[in-house]
């Protein structure tokens, strides 16, 4: 018998590449009388406690096309994301790599990750911290599609907002992702004002980050491809 509107569907899913390659970190957002979000693991899997016909899921990843489904009985839990193809080879192998992910506590050198689901860093948060984040990651999402850098700004602000309304592992998160985002909106515009305020983020993150975190790592790369930027950008007015 088909399950009827509002019936238990299971609640484990995974989350691929169009190559087939698990996606660690992507974040599975579901929306309907509430939002929970889960996080992919190691193998790319991630559980809810429970889904039900009408939820709206949204599965994000930095680097890929965001995607979101309308639960039913019918809807397979196997995901599969596009690459955003804009982005550039470096920026992929950035978000498929082994070695730091843009997605804080998920990253596959993070302890853990060989279970499914990672840890949210947001779950145990207020009900408007939850709501924040669900603002700022539609934001980001949004900013992909526009591929601007006054969106990806946008994106950034609502993140540092949410950095302001937590401590600990989410404040981290947060603080990382308002970084992939101001990355971003220099990608997509680079200007001088961006570039040096990027670098004062990105030398803050890494200096007060422990040397354990993975994202240290990340962002350490991206000021190492920085400086190339900032010398083409200061030689422009010479």
């Amino acid at each position: 018998m088909n399950a009827g509107p509002g019936d238990t569907l299971s609640p484990c899913g995974v989350v691929r590449d169009s190559r087939g390659h698990p996606i660690a970190g992507a974040e599975v957002t579901a929306v309907r009388g509430g939002v929970r979000s889960a996080r992919t693991g190691r193998d790319g899997r991630f559980c809810f406690e429970s889904l039900r016909s009408g939820d709206t899921l949204t599965v994000l990843r930095v680097g890929y096309e965001p995607l979101r489904v309308v639960m039913s009985p019918a809807t397979s839990l196997a995901f599969r994301l596009e690459p955003v193809g804009t982005l550039g080879p470096e920026a992929g192998r950035l978000v498929t790599r082994d070695q730091g992910t843009p997605s804080f506590a998920t990253a596959p050198e993070a302890p853990g990750l060989s279970r499914a689901p990672a840890a949210d860093v947001y779950a145990e948060q207020t009900e408007s911290v939850r709501a924040s984040v669900a603002a700022a990651r539609e934001a980001f999402a949004a900013a992909r599609k526009k591929r601007t850098a006054d969106a990806f700004e946008d994106a950034a602000q609502r993140w540092f907002g949410v950095r302001a309304m937590v401590t600990g592992a989410a404040a981290l998160d947060a603080r990382f992702q308002a970084l992939g985002s101001l990355r971003e909106a220099f990608r997509a515009e680079p200007t001088a004002e961006r570039a040096i305020r990027l670098r004062q983020e990105l030398a803050a993150f890494v200096a007060e980050s422990p040397r354990s975190l993975p994202e240290r790592a990340t962002a350490a790369r991206w000021q190492s491809e920085l400086r190339g930027d900032w010398n083409q950008i200061k030689a422009g007015y010479r």
